[in-house]
């Protein structure tokens, strides 16, 4: 589809209350657009707004005008998305609207009025607007009508395209008149795990509001009334507690625990003054024993400040970061925070329940505004560390010569780690549990049976046990030999398990124009002991590795045998977040330098003599060489020069290859025997004769 031409009209009060007339023609291309504009959905949240299509009608190719009954082919309802979700909100709806009839090559015309009667921040209007998507934009107007004691205060366009965006200000019967012109824009293509897509495309940034300590104001003072609402159960909860926890750490992990485990994440959004942003009493939460972010996130924050501390609830913007410059209050995430003495915070997500971390990385390098009743600025919630967030594997075992080995692997789950796979676990059977330590461990040495799994903790919610896995196995007859020479199985895992693998499993395009959006740091860490008992076996090949060090990866791994035991460690770590489309290429040549480093393999000898045993007993010959050279003569053909050098080992071999043949097609192939030569055991050469050929 392409957006043919989009007139939108926005007019908005002094107490921020406005309207938004909006007239759009869509003409669709290709079947997908047909089907993607069938019906046009409408969302809206009937508690600030009200939507009415005035106008909809389809333009046909010939210039025929069929009109849509919009009462009769639409409906309003709540958004289907709710009904599976711990959040229900009644008030968000979608209106739907069939457009029956509509071909390839039509014209969509829909006119739209929002109403928004009330608002989300009182006497502020702020909106982003983006002026570039995934359908080319031929013409698009927006006007905006303002009274002048609430002017624009921050006017941005970010990511700006050359000369596609004109921009007028006046004034016009009292009010004024800001107009933005845009024309001939074209599509973007979406790239996966890209930032999200409002965050990187044109858009145009407007506030009124002056600045981020305004709004830090604002919700504190929203969110006030309800935290003074702790009641005599809750200061004895607090007391109980707190009673034996020593130092302010463990104070703070005892209450978030209570919050983050014995509060049920769920809810019904009924709030008056600012639903979705304002949370309920705490003593509701505390009593129901159940809340939605913001409520758990007040709850958190008022016990918090009974045990003493400056704790206040947050607001987190769970996605792209927001914009510095131009102040606006669409978050879509409520946290908490307590003050430190350095002025810093410590967050904290009661949401949760799995969750070891008081801040999970998930919510690193977020935007966030902590609600003080003096205001705050906007703050980045800080980045953690690839070392915090490792897969940390360590593996002791033995093997004899018979290639039979028996080991224990143990995994400790570090930082994102814990919360993903305690979640994991939380929600499989313990079979389901076995069965993909069985299948990791059998990927990683062939022909291995798990003998034991250990699980810890038992109780796999208690938090303040850190989550680990102890698996001990064993491996019968799983050496690669041949011809006297061995390969031992290496038991390397960090491949196999570990968030850092779903990070790296994301890099599936050559090359992007967008960041790659990594959102954690993280790692694997990883080390083996593999003691030889009773082995005979001599060092042939022990490979070795390219180390890595940039700004945003580090891999190092070295393999040695030493004092009979092979010995392996292995350090992998993705240090940024997000990749931009100059480091993704980078990350791309790196993780094939690591494939191809990982392929290679330690090799031993058992000791074998004789030059041919070298090969076996089953093989008759072996190919010294096999060059193969293409030379493109003209659009129509071409000449192939090879040149194969073989040992002969038996006489089976001999017998084979008594003759050489060369198949062709004479209508098509020329041949020409350049040279043939035989050498013998003492180094005669001879040449075979044009007779012979």
């Amino acid at each position: 589809e392409v957006l043919l031409d989009d007139h939108m009209i926005i007019r908005y009060k002094a107490d921020g209350t406005f309207t938004v007339l909006d007239d759009e023609f869509i003409k669709v291309l290709t079947e997908k657009g047909k089907r993607d504009n069938l019906t046009m959905p409408l969302h809206f949240n009937q508690v600030y707004e009200s939507v009415e299509v005035k106008l909809l009608e389809i333009i046909k190719k010939d210039g025929t005008v069929v009109p849509v009954d919009v009462a009769k082919q639409s409906k309003v309802m709540v958004n289907n998305g709710q009904m599976g979700a711990n959040i229900y909100d009644p008030n968000n709806k979608i209106m739907t609207i069939n457009i029956p009839g509509l071909e390839v090559g039509d014209i969509i015309r829909c006119l739209s009025f929002s109403n928004n009667f009330k608002t989300r921040v009182p006497n502020t209007w702020s909106m982003e607007y983006p002026l570039e998507g995934e359908s080319p934009i031929k013409h698009h107007v927006i006007e905006i009508y303002a009274p002048k004691e609430l002017p624009l205060k921050n006017i941005i366009l970010r990511d700006e395209i050359k000369d596609t965006v004109k921009f007028q200000q006046e004034e016009k019967d009292g009010l004024l008149k800001y107009r933005w012109d845009v024309k001939d824009v074209p599509r973007i293509f979406p790239e996966p795990d890209m930032p999200e897509l409002h965050s990187v495309v044109q858009r145009l940034m407007l506030s009124t509001i002056s600045d981020w300590k305004s709004l830090s104001k604002w919700y504190a003072d929203l969110c006030r009334p309800h935290l003074e609402t702790a009641t005599p159960e809750m200061k004895l909860a607090v007391e109980d507690l707190i009673k034996d926890k020593k130092d302010r750490q463990e104070k703070i992990g005892s209450i978030f625990k209570f919050v983050s485990q014995k509060i049920r994440y769920m809810g019904i959004t009924t709030e008056t003054d600012a639903p979705g942003y304002e949370p309920h009493d705490v003593k509701t939460t505390f009593e129901n024993k159940y809340g939605v972010c913001r409520d758990k996130a007040a709850l958190l924050a008022a016990m918090l400040r009974i045990a003493g501390f400056k704790a206040y609830p947050v607001l987190i913007m769970a996605g792209a970061k927001k914009d510095n410059d131009v102040p606006t209050p669409f978050f879509n995430h409520a946290i908490t925070a307590v003050e430190n003495d350095d002025g810093t915070y410590m967050l904290m997500d009661s949401t949760d329940e799995s969750t070891k971390e008081l801040c999970p990385s998930y919510l690193c390098n977020k935007s966030f505004l902590v609600a003080k009743p003096e205001g705050e600025i906007l703050r980045t919630s800080q980045i953690i560390p690839a070392e915090d967030n490792l897969m940390r594997i360590r593996t002791t075992g033995d093997i004899d010569d018979s290639g039979t080995v028996i080991a224990e692997t143990v995994f400790y789950f570090d930082g994102i780690n814990d919360g993903a796979y305690r979640g994991s676990f939380a929600r499989k059977k313990p079979d389901e549990v076995k069965r993909f330590f069985e299948t990791m461990i059998k990927a990683a040495v062939p022909g291995a049976k798990l003998l034991e799994l250990k699980i810890e903790p038992e109780n796999i919610q208690d938090t303040s046990v850190p989550l680990k896995a102890t698996a001990k196995y064993i491996a019968e007859n799983s050496l690669v030999e041949g011809g006297g020479k061995i390969i031992p199985p290496l038991p390397w895992f960090g491949r196999s398990i570990g968030i850092v693998n779903m990070v790296t499993g994301r890099a599936g395009l050559e090359k992007r124009k967008y960041p790659l959006d990594t959102e954690i740091a993280c790692g694997a860490d990883e080390t083996f002991t593999l003691k030889f008992n009773n082995i005979d076996w001599k060092k042939v090949s022990i490979p070795e590795y390219t180390k890595i060090d940039t700004a945003t990866l580090g891999w190092d791994q070295k393999v040695e045998f030493k004092d009979g035991q092979l010995n392996g460690n292995n350090r992998f770590l993705i240090k940024a977040v997000e990749f931009s489309p100059v480091q993704y290429l980078e990350l791309k040549n790196i993780l094939k330098s690591i494939e191809f480093d990982c392929r290679k393999k330690t090799l031993f000898s058992s000791g074998s003599t004789g030059a041919d045993e070298t090969y076996g007993p089953d093989v008759n010959l072996v190919i010294l060489r096999d060059d193969v050279e293409y030379e493109i003569l003209d659009e129509h053909s071409w000449k192939v020069t090879r040149t194969v050098k073989e040992k002969i080992l038996t006489y089976a071999g001999k017998k084979n290859n008594s003759e050489l043949k060369i198949n062709y097609n004479p209508v098509w192939d020329k041949v020409n025997l350049e040279y043939a030569t035989v050498t013998a055991k003492d180094g005669s050469v001879k040449k075979i004769s044009e007779k012979e050929i």
